[in-house]
């Protein structure tokens, strides 16, 4: 979660900021930035982030119609939430922010009933990644996506401080995915009143690639990157040498399938009905799975649940070992469509990564199905790279290969 320390800025003459916009996260890392006094494009970098910063993004929108309308304006007032709206379809929908529900939650101002009714009165929304590039976003998508940048960009735009901003770019989006990212950048950083913000825009998946290459030293050369993420796993070649990715495959049984169906394995192996949201925070605490085609020793997982209303004790290992299996299953499906491209000349190591992909032994599950398919290959996890963040990499590689672009590679804001 998020890493906070108060901003000292006053002896920094810029900010230098990594964002990810994901799926289910919205993710920034930042550093200070200083000018070297002899050589203009050389800059000196906090040895520590002053700020790493994570929050969710998804966004309960209101449905098309006044009943839902009405309600969340209502749900806004009843709770002292800012009264966020947005003009979609010349319509004014009202919208709470994920996180500003699980702070009432959390606070026990709301119980488990009345978010329920919430999820069902609205429509929960995610900044979606994978348009064709020939198709654009709609007005609501658009929302969704600039609402995230703003929430994100906001906290950093201080009197007198310009920023140097690196946005990894999901890696299949609409055609006017640039112009929604710029257009709204532009607005927000014009409150430091510098004129001197620049920006570069990459695909995720160079980000990605460049830290586990540059700074977790995962391979010389290439190395396989399957990035299991909440709604999909994106599996690449990064190759090193010129910081390209290649051979992109997606797949789509990722986290948020994970936890659909958990729903139902528990129901099937424990008899017992959970909403989908204690069902994401049973996987995402005690997420594991045992073996590629079949599972091996289970954990004994004994689950505090609610049913009903009343606590229950619940023995959930084989129902989450068995939930995890399809996303283990599709990505050695991917990963093996790419290696048959390859002719045997594929790179030795994958790396596993993503927040859906720390899961215990999905890394050694993944190599277990490789190594059936006949490819003996390393497949590794993010803490066997001795990196214990999933969520921040994709901003922190952001960052730092920012720092080796020249000034001429930066886009003015």
């Amino acid at each position: 979660m998020a890493q906070s320390k108060k901003l000292d800025l006053s002896k920094y003459e810029r900010l230098s900021l990594g964002i990810d916009i994901g799926t289910s996260h919205c993710e920034a890392v930042v550093y200070g930035k200083s000018a070297d006094k002899k050589d203009e494009q050389l800059f000196h970098y906090t040895d520590e982030p002053l700020l790493i910063k994570c929050m969710s993004s998804l966004i309960y929108f209101a449905k098309d119609n006044d009943t839902s309308i009405n309600y969340l304006r209502k749900f806004q007032e009843s709770h002292k939430l800012p009264l966020q709206v947005e003009v979609i379809d010349g319509m004014q929908m009202p919208y709470v922010f994920f996180d500003q529900v699980e702070e009432l939650l959390s606070g026990n101002k709301i119980d488990d009933d009345a978010h329920e009714i919430l999820v069902r009165s609205t429509r929960c929304l995610y900044p979606i990644k994978t348009l064709s590039k020939d198709e654009e976003y709609d007005e609501l998508e658009s929302a969704v996506i600039r609402l995230n940048i703003q929430r994100t960009l906001s906290p950093y735009i201080l009197d007198g401080i310009p920023l140097d901003i690196a946005f990894a770019k999901p890696c299949e989006t609409g055609a006017n995915y640039n112009s929604i990212l710029t257009d709204v950048s532009e607005k927000i950083v014009a409150g430091n009143e510098t004129f001197d913000n620049r920006f570069i825009i990459r695909s995720e998946a160079v980000f990605t690639g460049h830290y586990l290459a540059n700074v977790l030293n995962a391979e010389q050369g290439s190395v396989v990157v399957c990035d299991i993420g909440a709604g999909t796993g994106d599996v690449y070649i990064f190759d090193q040498d010129d910081s390209r990715t290649k051979a992109m495959r997606t797949f789509l049984n990722a986290g948020n399938f994970c936890s659909e169906k958990l729903v139902e394995t528990l129901k099937e192996y424990c008899d017992v009905d959970i909403s989908y949201r204690d069902a994401n925070s049973l996987k995402e605490e005690h997420g594991f799975i045992t073996g590629y085609s079949s599972p091996k020793v289970l954990k004994p997982i004994l689950a505090d649940l609610y049913i009903n209303g009343k606590p229950r004790k619940v023995r959930a290992g084989k129902a989450i070992d068995a939930a995890v299996r399809p996303v283990c299953q599709d990505a050695v499906r991917t990963v093996s469509e790419i290696f048959a491209e390859y002719g045997g000349h594929h790179p030795k190591i994958v790396a596993v990564t993503g927040f859906m992909g720390q899961v215990d032994g999905l890394d050694d599950s993944i190599q277990e199905g490789l190594g059936i398919n006949g490819y003996n290959v390393t497949v590794k996890n993010l803490l066997k790279f001795n990196e214990s963040d999933p969520r921040s990499i994709v901003a922190k590689g952001a960052e730092h290969y920012s720092r080796g672009t020249a000034n001429e590679h930066w886009t003015s804001l």
